[in-house]
Parts: C-alpha cells; sequence; structure tokens
C-alpha cells in the first residue's frame, strides 16, 4: 500500500489555505459563528484578572483575534 508522508507538504497547505486567508474572518467569524477567540481570550481574563502586564504571543490561526482581545491586558503582544 502507500506510505503516509510524516508530515503534508507545505506546497499543499499553501494551496489549500492561502485562498481562504482573505476571508477568513468574515467566513468563519461573522458567518459561521465561530466562538474560538473569544473563549481563549475570555478564559485568560478568568484565570489572569485585572492584569495589564501579560506577555502574550498569539500564535492561532493567523488571524490575530485572541491578540486583539487581550490587547489591553498584555505588555507585550506578538
Amino acid at each position: 500500500g502507500k506510505t503516509k508522508p510524516a508530515r503534508v507538504p507545505l506546497a499543499l497547505i499553501r494551496r489549500r489555505f492561502d485562498p481562504r486567508a482573505a476571508h477568513y474572518e468574515r467566513e468563519e467569524v461573522r458567518e459561521r459563528g465561530w466562538q474560538g477567540h473569544v473563549l481563549v481570550a475570555d478564559a485568560i481574563r478568568r484565570a489572569l484578572p485585572e492584569r495589564s502586564d501579560l506577555a502574550v504571543l498569539d500564535a492561532g490561526c493567523g488571524t490575530g483575534l485572541v491578540g486583539q482581545r487581550l490587547r489591553d491586558a498584555a505588555a507585550m503582544l506578538v
């Protein structure tokens, strides 16, 4: 049988997801009601209330939506 690759080729990932990148936020958040960024940011705020000195690395889907929601809690935001 066929052997599965150790990882998905980068070219395939780009071909699949790059065309959607410009519309991702509109499609997933507004049209489909995706709330992952809200849930993550809210959980951080509950765990670390009243903080404004956090070092935040938003390394999720590349939209920066979590970082936007935590901007006021971050001393550093990447």
